[in-house]
């Protein structure tokens, strides 16, 4: 028997949580409908929902807004399409639309939680808020909490979230876009350097400064590479990374690209992903690029450990001299070692493809629903 189910996200806009519920939804080929409610303005994936025929509402609250028309818009909703389940992603559309399902009669909701600190550093103080509200109702409002890695759900059970409702669903990754392309299919300028890359917006968290500060001492060694920087506020117009990266005299190897459309091309140029995070959840750039066929250099963050699986390099945080370190094992083994670089990068897509399917997302999240 087909579901309806209703889907709550805090916004729409570029993010890891967005973007698995766009792949959750647009990949799933049973019978069951899926409706998208925003709470906030259209954002990057309202319009790629609708043009896979996704009917998506948006609320239009501002972030961290609450108000009565849009309380009142999703409580019409929902009894518009009486759904059969509610799943909702991320803090404030766990709490605020789950709150408002509970009073319109709706029991069979499921929280989705992709987040990994509580570090008020790293957060807004109303995010905190909504952190401990979360906490005081986790044993009231949802019927299961679904939690994208270990590392999260282990931190919000010790912060006291209800620990009998956990389940963890890592997400799943459409191997169909994002796998080796053919040489012929690259652009493949002759080149005798290494190039590295990071896709991550510029956010603190994903400590940008850190990799700056591992690619400078890279120079110093006189270790050849240039190094793609790519996302969300990535670009020309960063001036506050532009003089990071001319304090640290990487004016020559840094290149700013900005937003890109296309990650699976830009994956299979690079020869090595980094990621310099101080906090992640389940970080999607690293199985992207692992799908790929591309090594990865990563901190241990959130779930970093278990998607590279001992076919990258993983290192604490916040370390830039083992960051160094690691990237340059990384070049070595690629420069030095063709053949157990030619092995490390088809044991990169294996152990993606054994692990981190869509098909497996989809079907752990159409179990959870089930129970």
């Amino acid at each position: 028997m087909s579901k309806t189910i209703i889907h709550i996200t805090t916004s729409l806009h570029n993010g890891g949580a967005e973007a698995a519920l766009f792949r959750l939804v647009c990949n799933d080929e049973s019978d069951d409908k899926h409706i998208v409610i925003s709470m906030r303005e259209a954002g990057l994936y309202s319009s790629k929902l609708s043009d896979k025929g996704v009917t998506v509402h948006h609320l239009d609250m501002g972030s961290g807004k609450i108000t009565l028309k849009g309380l009142f818009q999703l409580a019409r909703l929902l009894r518009q399409y009486r759904p059969t389940v509610i799943q909702t992603w991320m803090y404030h559309a766990s709490l605020v639309g789950g709150m408002v399902a509970r009073l319109c009669g709706e029991r069979n909701i499921y929280w989705g939680i992709h987040h990994a600190t509580f570090d008020p550093e790293r957060n807004k103080k109303s995010t905190l808020w909504v952190i401990r509200l979360c906490r005081f109702v986790s044993n009231i409002i949802p019927y299961r909490i679904i939690y994208c890695s270990q590392k999260s759900s282990q931190l919000h059970e010790e912060a006291g979230f209800c620990h009998t409702k956990t389940l963890v669903i890592p997400n799943g990754y459409e191997l169909d876009k994002f796998k080796p392309l053919t040489e012929s299919e690259r652009y493949s300028p002759a080149k005798n350097t290494t190039t590295l890359g990071m896709v991550a917006r510029f956010d603190p968290l994903k400590d940008h400064e850190n990799l700056l500060k591992a690619l400078a001492h890279l120079r110093k060694r006189k270790i050849d590479f240039v190094c793609q920087l790519i996302g969300q506020g990535m670009d020309k117009d960063n001036k506050s990374m532009l003089s990071l990266i001319n304090n640290y005299g990487l004016a020559g190897n840094i290149e700013m690209l900005g937003e890109q459309e296309d990650i699976p091309y830009i994956m299979n140029q690079l020869d090595i992903h980094i990621l310099s995070s101080s906090a992640e959840a389940f970080p999607n750039v690293i199985a992207e690029a692992m799908a790929c066929g591309t090594p990865c250099v990563a901190t241990d963050v959130g779930d970093t450990a278990t998607i590279i699986g001992g076919h990258g390099w993983v290192i604490p945080a916040k370390d830039y001299e083992s960051l160094a370190a690691a990237v340059q094992q990384a070049i070595e083994m690629k420069c030095q070692a063709p053949q157990q670089w030619s092995e490390r990068q088809n044991q990169c897509r294996a152990h993606i493809v054994k692990n981190f399917t869509i098909e497996r997302m989809i079907n752990n999240y159409k179990a959870a629903w089930c129970n």
